[in-house]
């Protein structure tokens, strides 16, 4: 069965799968049918009574690897486009992907509904121009055998030229005449050097046809795109006396074939540029981290030791007591915030634990109250989710110490009917634009939930503080153990 609207999925990881459907749904990208597998097998044996309207490609599956597992797939589908999954380290293959044939590809976790839409449309748009650019090729190839397009006839023994009425697509009056010089001083000179060659070397030796592509000189001092294919006769001795050809105006078509070149190179600096800005962004944040936190309190305890240089005995004891003390803080500090950055220790420590460190660390003055109510066994609880509701915690806390302008927070997690439930909420300022806000917060949670087949709930308006609601199966969707 042809289904002819099918939304065609490659992918072994259900986490990524699943962001990829929410994100297409959010984009409004629907299809009638939806088709997944996570191996390449599957797919071949699926793509032979199916027809997509666009292929989503990990190129790194169970039983293939690399560029061949794109060939595969462009070989059953080679007119559907394919986009392809990539990893933040296969970023280079997949630019050969691309090469090869691919209309794009996106860097899994750093693109988002509406890029994902530009995407596929950008695809499906850019395969419609190779397919024509192709059919195009094709029928210039029947054509220029039998067509007198431009055609020209080089009588060698008396060095005359004889053109037929197409000639009249470079402009030239009728009055202009066209013989050899005229035909080699209009060819660009970066490649009449080229073109005397390549035509010498088959008037000299025992070759018969030629077929070279150049530009030509218009009257109007414009340039065409030629291609010139040549068929040289010869006599009973194997002189040449008599050459023809045609030259085909394929300026559009190379026109065409450059904008896609540009459009690819864009593409890629658009790339590279994303994730650069991404890792400048990390950059920023750390620095400033250590500059709002670190760097004070080092620069305290320097100010310290030197007035403990000055200061009498009992003083001095005292100064450097109190830098010590600042320099045990910034070393606290630094390690909070490396834990920031890397997998917390809930395997050593557990989740309860380690939540309550990170409540004490994100606000150690005790401004904000923080009521936290917990009902958990961390063994009966796959670590992956352990650290995922971590993080989910961790995500949401920073929203609130940053934002929410609250004095009060409650944190409520525990297993009812094979269910992990968290429920954190806050009396701050709320808000009434958190769908459409920029910030990428709530759409990590959102993520974080639904790799899990999990669902969560944001409530909030304004001046009534805001609240999440998560709940996450016990049991791990498959081949997430």
């Amino acid at each position: 069965m042809d289904y002819g609207n099918t939304t065609f999925i490659i992918e072994d990881n259900p986490g990524d799968l699943l962001i990829l459907k929410d994100q297409l749904k959010t984009a409004g990208w629907c299809t009638e049918f939806n088709k997944e597998n996570f191996r390449l097998s599957d797919a071949v044996e699926d793509l032979k009574t199916i027809k997509p309207v666009v292929v989503f490609l990990d190129l790194n599956l169970p039983d293939s690897n690399g560029l061949e597992t794109f060939l595969a797939i462009q070989e059953m589908v080679p007119d559907v486009p394919i986009i392809i999954l990539s990893g933040m380290n296969d970023t280079s293959l997949s630019l050969q992907a691309v090469q090869a044939g691919a209309q794009d590809f996106l860097v899994k976790g750093e693109f988002e509904e509406k890029l994902l839409l530009k995407t596929i449309l950008y695809s499906i748009e850019r395969k419609k121009t190779q397919l024509k650019l192709e059919e195009a090729n094709r029928r210039f190839s029947y054509a220029s055998k039998a067509t007198n397009d431009a055609l020209w006839d080089w009588d060698m023994k008396s060095n005359e030229f004889f053109w037929n009425d197409k000639v009249k697509i470079f402009g030239y009056h009728d009055a202009v005449r066209k013989n050899k010089s005229w035909r080699l001083n209009n060819i660009h000179p970066v490649d009449k050097k080229r073109i005397t060659a390549k035509m010498n070397e088959l008037i000299n030796n025992s070759i018969e046809q030629w077929s070279e592509q150049y530009r030509f000189r218009c009257a109007d001092g414009s340039y065409k795109y030629i291609h010139d294919r040549g068929y040289i006769l010869r006599d009973r001795n194997n002189q040449p006396n008599r050459m023809i050809g045609t030259m085909q105006d394929i300026t559009g078509q190379v026109m065409l074939q450059k904008k896609l070149e540009e459009e690819r190179e864009q593409k890629q600096k658009d790339i590279l540029r994303a994730a650069i800005e991404s890792q400048e962004k990390e950059r920023n944040e750390i620095g400033k981290e250590l500059h709002d936190s670190v760097t004070q309190i080092l620069a305290t305890a320097n100010i310290y030791l030197s007035l403990a240089r000055k200061d009498n005995e009992i003083r001095t004891l005292e100064l450097v007591q109190d830098s010590r003390n600042l320099i045990n803080k910034a070393i606290e500090e630094i390690r909070n915030l490396s834990h920031a950055l890397v997998s917390s220790h809930i395997d050593n420590v557990g989740l309860v634990v380690s939540v309550e460190h990170l409540i004490n660390n994100m606000h150690p003055l005790q401004i904000v109250k923080v009521d936290f109510k917990h009902k958990i066994e961390d063994h009966v609880i796959h670590p992956m989710l352990l650290l995922t509701v971590y993080r989910i915690i961790q995500e949401q806390m920073n929203n609130v110490f940053k934002h929410a302008r609250a004095s009060k927070v409650s944190i409520d997690l525990r297993i009812k009917n094979d269910t992990i439930k968290l429920h954190i909420s806050d009396d701050g300022i709320g808000t009434a634009n958190y769908l459409t806000g920029k910030g990428i917060g709530l759409s990590n949670i959102r993520n974080r939930v639904n790799t899990y087949n999990g669902n969560v709930v944001f409530e909030t308006s304004p001046g009534n503080g805001f609240k999440v609601t998560v709940e996450l199966p016990l049991k791990l969707p498959a081949n997430k153990n």
